[in-house]
């Protein structure tokens, strides 16, 4: 059976470090926690979906829905020695596919090499975003889901191979660093109108810097990696435009082993009763996938137990839409709007309005509204959209999240 170079590597540290308790030493301690959101969503339009994100490829129409936010994860951390831990989550939703499963999105060994030095290798939640090791946590966040318009820029959440943070505080100010490189493997299984799918991004490192003091954090990152992705009706269509004698055009829209690189910067001011925090990025990719930007703001106001908040948040395609190679006339006219159609598959340009209010009723546990008023330019970011389908379009949704 295959097993992944990160799955080895945390095998052998495994072994290394229980081998470095002695046979009579007490058992090593275990932390165990956890967190879920039980959710429901329901839009006014029933000829297109609205999706958490690219990981989902069944959403939320006006029959209403429970899978796009419910989730239920536990975690679990074995201290082996002051130096070696191990940490495992396991989390049940709706991944890549039209029901629940359970994933394993966390799953490495860390080396605390000093107080502010640590190593870990295994799998990681991607740290690209600045919500990114908790934005599957409803309780962490103010809003009900990441904005889809930035969140959904990259299609996966975790990454195989190692990472370094250095923590350290000089005078009022925390400083927190982080590098990272591996790679991520994730397949969609498809359904009747996606069809299955393999993406990749091999040599995939970035960085990122956090800088707080007080209340205000500043986050800025990079990624960059070779990023493929693989399905047999794209491979098919540009097959059919080198067999046409557009090799050159074939070739600059295969989308394996192109480059991409992803570029965020971020804020948050958490005050007493005042909340606001924004993030821009910009995503630079290779072959047919578009290259988009992306930015959001949210604003909210304590009150007691109650937060009222509204947020924007918008995408916007920087890449060419169109390609004027083929002849758009005779017989090519049906390659040159197949080639269209291939541009706009990936990205949209669409932004949302959304209103929401949080409760607070108890420690460790909230219950959210939002509405979001979506307006996508065509389907936009919507999945499965039929003909016929426009925008602007309205999704409500409740959760109640937990920890524990």
């Amino acid at each position: 059976m295959y097993r992944s170079r990160a799955v080895s590597a945390v095998s052998i540290a495994l072994a290394t470090a229980l081998a470095s308790i002695r046979a009579d030493a007490a058992l090593p301690e275990v932390d165990l926690s956890g967190f879920g959101t039980a959710g429901f969503a329901i839009s006014n339009k029933g000829n297109a979906e609205f999706a958490r994100s690219q990981e989902q490829i069944s959403g939320v129409n006006n029959q209403g829905d429970v899978g796009i936010d419910s989730l239920f994860a536990v975690q679990g951390t074995v201290h082996l020695n002051q130096t070696f831990s191990a940490t495992a989550q396991a989390m049940v939703r709706r991944l890549f596919n039209n029901g629940f499963e359970l994933d394993i999105p966390v799953f490495f060994v860390k080396a605390q090499l000093t107080r502010d030095l640590s190593v870990r290798i295994g799998r990681i939640q991607l740290p690209v975003f600045m919500s990114s090791d908790y934005r599957q946590v409803g309780y962490s966040n103010t809003w009900i889901r990441p904005p889809v318009e930035m969140y959904g820029q990259i299609p996966f959440d975790f990454n195989d191979g190692a990472d370094i943070l250095y923590r350290t505080t000089v005078g009022p100010v925390d400083i927190s660093a982080q590098g990272f490189y591996g790679k991520t493997d994730q397949t969609v299984q498809g359904n009747q109108m996606l069809p299955p799918a393999t993406i990749q991004a091999r040599k995939n490192w970035g960085a990122n810097l956090t800088v707080t003091v007080g209340p205000l954090s500043v986050r800025a990152g990079h990624n960059q990696s070779s990023f493929s992705s693989i399905a047999a009706p794209t491979n098919q269509f540009l097959a059919t435009l080198r067999a046409a004698g557009f090799v050159d055009l074939a070739n600059r829209l295969n989308p394996t082993n192109v480059g991409f690189r992803f570029n965020d910067i971020g804020f948050t001011l958490d005050g007493t009763h005042i909340t606001i925090q924004g993030e821009a990025s910009r995503e630079t990719a290779g072959g047919f996938l578009a290259s988009t930007d992306a930015q959001y703001i949210l604003g909210g106001y304590r009150i007691q137990k109650f937060t009222p908040y509204a947020m924007y948040s918008r995408q916007r395609i920087t890449s060419a839409r169109t390609d004027n190679t083929i002849p758009r006339f005779g017989p090519f006219l049906p390659l040159a709007l197949g080639v269209d159609q291939l541009i706009n598959s990936v990205g949209a340009d669409q932004h949302t309005i959304s209103a929401g209010l949080r409760w607070d009723p108890r420690e460790s546990l909230d219950l959210k509204l939002q509405i979001d008023a979506v307006s996508p330019q065509g389907t936009g970011l919507f999945i499965n959209a039929q003909p016929g389908f426009h925008g602007p379009v309205t999704v409500a949704s409740m959760t109640l999240d937990f920890v524990f």
